[in-house]
């Protein structure tokens, strides 16, 4: 997987992704970067050392290593990040739309049609 470097200075100049009050992100902070003309999202983690980031880093090599056999609805991640060459995460392309969370808490949802959701998710992961 290739990797991108920025200096602090450049990174301290990204705006924070506003979650919705009922996204939680326990394993990192999201910036909006622009790469090359292409909107990225930035994914930095806090923990960036030990076995925890070993497996991180892992896993989304391994993600990459299996882009062509994954559906086209998965957002992988594309770059490894660094930041004066320490590396502490990672991007994925930033896609416009609504998070599943919302999606399930939306009262004014029939209730079979978030099973319906549900259920297509099952599929996408088998």
């Amino acid at each position: 997987m290739k990797s991108i470097n920025i200096s602090k200075k450049a990174f301290d100049k990204l705006e924070e992704l506003q979650l919705p009050n009922e996204v939680l992100s326990s394993e990192s902070k999201l910036y909006i970067y622009n790469f090359r003309g292409q909107q990225k999202l930035v994914k930095k983690l806090y923990k960036t050392n030990g076995e925890y980031f070993a497996t991180k880093l892992y896993t989304v090599a391994m993600l990459d290593e299996c882009r062509e056999n994954l559906p086209d609805n998965f957002v992988i991640p594309d770059y490894t990040l660094s930041i004066g060459h320490e590396n502490v995460g990672f991007t994925v392309p930033k896609v416009n739309g609504i998070t599943l969370s919302s999606l399930l808490i939306d009262v004014k949802r029939d209730p079979q049609e978030q099973v319906d959701y549900l259920k297509q998710i099952g599929g996408t992961i088998r």
